[in-house]
């Protein structure tokens, strides 16, 4: 949800979620869980800015911050405690294309990358990610 700031400045929040079939690295080894039971569940939270150089056509750049939280399950789908916290940036290029006078549908191409430390017990735990995204959007202007 967002609105206009200035012409061509769209300024608002968002919320992103996601549920990642992961992959490991520990102590520089790639390491992949042997079934499909563990997931990984990201959330992302804040604000972002979409800027339209023009905004009659449909090209438009968005950066976006965010407070992150990441909740891994194990082999019999339980949350492992606690959750992992941190920080994303999220940026890329899109195009819209209006299919009514106010409303467009496009295609957002977007790198993001976090930082999250999770903090159990027995030390530290700190996750490093990168994530390409490519999303469909509607837009009501």
């Amino acid at each position: 949800m967002g609105g206009t700031l200035a012409r061509g400045l769209v300024v608002g929040g968002t919320v992103w979620t996601a549920r990642i079939d992961p992959v490991f690295i520990e102590d520089g080894n790639t390491v992949s869980p042997d079934d499909d039971s563990v997931k990984v569940t990201l959330l992302r939270l804040g604000p972002f800015l979409d800027f339209y150089p023009d905004p009659a056509s449909g090209f438009h750049v968005v950066t976006a911050a965010a407070l992150t939280v990441q909740v891994e399950s194990d082999v019999k789908g339980n949350a492992i405690e606690p959750a992992a916290l941190g920080a994303a940036l999220s940026i890329g290029p899109g195009y819209e294309w209006f299919i009514m006078n106010e409303f467009s549908l496009g295609l957002l191409g977007r790198m993001s990358v976090g930082r999250l430390v999770r903090t159990p017990s027995d030390g530290p735990q700190h996750i490093l990610w990168i994530i390409p995204e490519l999303a469909l959007t509607a837009t009501y202007h």
